[in-house]
């Protein structure tokens, strides 16, 4: 409890007696005593009610005050027992406590002190006059009238010890410098050879020889068609010109460096992108055309040490984990490849992330067509599977047996559909996720007509909560249409009308794909092939039940293989917003990837780079998932690499993805530790659940079974 003044501090009272008074409410323009003095606080009041006052100390609670002390009233100073009607009730500043100077300016209120009385506790009392006697050693003084110096150069003898400010020495070794030793005596470090610098071993400091600078010096120029390695005794400035793609500058063995230099700038100064690797072969970072950075070494304990980057706007990522596959599913595996089989038992479909530590696994098996999902759950880098649902009897179609499926979740990540391709017609399938439980709705009706032998179903995109937009095959092979599609719980799903029919470039033995990439909440932008060596793209409105508009096309060159397919592209489109976007395009099986991106202003789509064969080509296989970390980067996974293997058995990869914003280029480069020694084929699938941790899921040619792991970005 403390005593509290303020200003404007006004209530009224309708309080009776010499009691304790309830307070009404303040005064307009005023504060509440609760309010400015605070409950259990004492402050200074007036009461006043006609011809009746009274002053006082009173103590405030919550609505109240307490008329604790009384100090003057109209009742000859004692509590006034007020009669019916409403108080005046404020804070004052009582004459009777108040502390003011005189008209000669003197003091008055502090009362009158005795010549013969003590001052014990005084502030702003000047002591060199009015104080006669000594000053207590309590009270701050000396108790002496008078102290005699003690001289430290005469009448001190040893040393001060290190505990009492002192250094234990008598004397200090000229030059040398002090190192701190505890409570004990510090030592010393000479010079000693001319030019040594003071050396940290981590530990403690020692005067040793510098390392041998770099003495190259100046710059090299390399123009090369293959990879260049570095060593101690390159020059430190490097102009790099390389004149075929795929290619490394490789970083010098760290234990023949010194910790923090030299430091080495590498410029990109040909129109091939390179990436840099540390001498134990991982990859750290990339170079596009006219980009530099500069290189220093920090951690030389192993040949590959530890390197930081700057001058440099482009992150890079290592991958890492254990990459031996984790089976999910055994039934109706196949015979594998590396026992001379063709590896193929069923189909991974889609890896959805569900939350920063679980995803969403379906896929299809041969043996019976139906298609399943899992919940797969990260727990420290070690993957762990709830039950395996059955989403689709494959059975009940009859000859309509499932060839392929694509999952999509909704925006709220609980809820989804999976769009089922069969031999003849499409169908969806609602389901919702509770924990790891899957529980699956009642299976749309039949739409569209198969005309080709692969996927029905092109391509799918969230739009809201409840709605997706899906593209297909018309009734004929060289068309595709769009329809609305509504998730209506676990009630089966409604299509809504289709649009016009969209002339692609396909045949009956290759399907005329199309790609759909959500923009708002109610356009997508679309892709396909629309004529031999032709991509086009568009954009998509949805009008729910109605059909959807479709924006003016915009065509663009990219060139097919020789592999006899006049379609079956394969796409991964990305948006860094509603208005840009890429596409990562490969027109055929055994074609080269393209990448391209694009600005989007309502319905119009202007291409801001045109499609470019992207760097290391021959390494690339089918794009499968395009996931960015942060604004400008991320990772970009291939599902196989069909120039080195068979259709069914080669393996997977995952590269680093760099965009520049606002009409930028897409840039990529395989990452270190990369999961290309799996034994992950065709579809495999790819997600990012946080920045730090993925999981990489598909079909394990070596033990036919469908299988996941984690992996972790560094």
């Amino acid at each position: 409890m403390a005593l509290v003044v303020k200003d404007r501090v006004r209530e009224t009272s309708t309080t009776t007696g010499t009691g304790t008074l309830t307070l009404a409410g303040a005064v307009s323009g005023f504060q509440t005593f609760s309010s400015a003095i605070g409950n259990t606080n004492t402050t200074y009041y007036t009461i006043i009610n006609g011809t009746e006052w009274e002053t006082g100390l009173g103590t405030v609670a919550a609505g109240t005050l307490a008329r604790t002390t009384v100090l003057e009233s109209s009742n000859a100073g004692s509590a006034v027992s007020f009669t019916a009607g409403t108080k005046d009730v404020f804070g004052t500043y009582p004459a009777s406590k108040a502390l003011y100077k005189d008209a000669s300016g003197n003091a008055i209120g502090l009362g009158t002190v005795a010549a013969t009385t003590t001052l014990t506790s005084a502030t702003g009392l000047p002591l060199s006059t009015g104080v006669t006697g000594t000053l207590p050693i309590a009270n701050g003084g000396t108790g002496t009238t008078a102290t005699a110096h003690t001289s430290l150069t005469t009448n001190v003898t040893g040393t001060l010890p290190v505990a009492n400010g002192g250094t234990s020495l008598a004397t200090l070794t000229a030059n040398n410098v002090l190192l701190g030793n505890g409570t004990s005596a510090p030592t010393f470090v000479a010079p000693s050879t001319s030019g040594n610098l003071l050396t940290s071993n981590g530990t403690t400091w020692t005067s040793s020889t510098p390392a041998t600078p770099n003495t190259a010096g100046g710059a090299t120029t390399v123009s090369q068609g293959t990879s260049l390695t570095l060593t101690s005794a390159s020059n430190r400035v490097q102009n790099v010109t390389f004149t075929a793609g795929s290619l490394f500058v490789t970083l010098p063995d760290a234990t023949t460096l010194s910790a923090g230099g030299p430091t080495f700038i590498i410029t990109n100064s040909g129109v091939n992108t390179f990436s840099i690797k540390q001498n134990g072969g991982i990859v750290l970072t990339s170079l596009a055309a006219g980009q530099s950075v500069m290189c220093d070494v920090y951690d030389i304990s192993t040949a590959a040490g530890k390197w930081t980057f700057s001058n440099k706007d482009i992150a890079s990522y290592l991958i890492t984990g254990n990459f031996t596959p984790v089976a999910i599913d055994s039934t109706n595996a196949a015979f594998p490849y590396a026992n001379g089989g063709n590896g193929t038992a069923g189909h991974f479909v889609d890896c959805l992330k569900l939350t920063s530590t679980t995803a969403l696994l379906v896929w299809t098996r041969t043996g019976n067509k139906s298609v399943y999902g899992v919940v797969a759950t990260n727990t420290a880098g070690v993957i762990s599977y709830g039950t395996i649902v059955q989403i689709y009897d494959g059975s009940a179609g009859g000859t309509a047996a499932v060839v392929a499926a694509a999952a999509m979740l909704l925006s709220g990540l609980t809820t989804g559909m999976v769009f089922i391709s069969r031999s003849a017609t499409a169908v969806a399938v609602p389901f919702s996720i509770s924990g790891s439980t899957i529980t699956v709705g009642t299976v749309s009706a039949n739409f569209g007509n198969a005309q080709v032998q692969n996927s029905l179903i092109h391509s799918v995109c969230v739009l809201s909560s409840t709605v997706m937009m899906v593209v297909y095959n018309n009734t004929t092979y060289t068309q595709i249409i769009i329809s609305t599609m509504t998730y209506n719980g676990a009630s089966a799903p409604t299509l809504g009308t289709a649009s016009t029919g969209i002339a692609v470039l396909g045949n009956n033995a290759a399907s005329p794909y199309g790609a759909l990439l959500t923009l708002t909440s109610t356009t997508a932008q679309l892709w396909y092939i629309s004529a031999l060596n032709t991509m086009a793209t568009r954009v998509v409105t949805s009008n729910g039940a109605s059909a959807p508009t479709l924006g003016t096309a915009v065509t663009q060159t990219v060139v097919n293989t020789s592999d006899g397919l006049a379609g079956d592209p394969a796409w991964q489109p990305y948006a860094y917003s509603a208005t840009e976007t890429s596409i990562i395009c490969q027109p055929s099986y055994s074609a080269a990837p393209y990448v391209s991106s694009y600005t989007i202003s309502g319905t119009t789509v202007t291409v801001t780079s045109a499609p470019a064969i992207m760097s290391n080509s021959a390494a690339i296989g089918m794009p499968s998932r395009l996931e960015f970390i942060n604004s400008t980067s991320g990772l970009f996974f291939q599902s196989y690499n069909y120039a080195s293997y068979t259709r069914f058995t080669s393996l997977s990869k995952i590269y680093q993805v760099t965009y520049t914003p606002s009409g930028g280029t897409l840039l990529y480069v395989p990452v270190g530790n990369t999961p290309d020694a799996t034994v992950y084929s065709y579809l495999a699938g790819m997600c990012l659940l946080s920045s730090t941790t993925g999981i990489v899921a598909g079909y394990d040619s070596v033990t036919g079974y469908i299988s996941a792991n984690v992996f972790t970005v560094l």
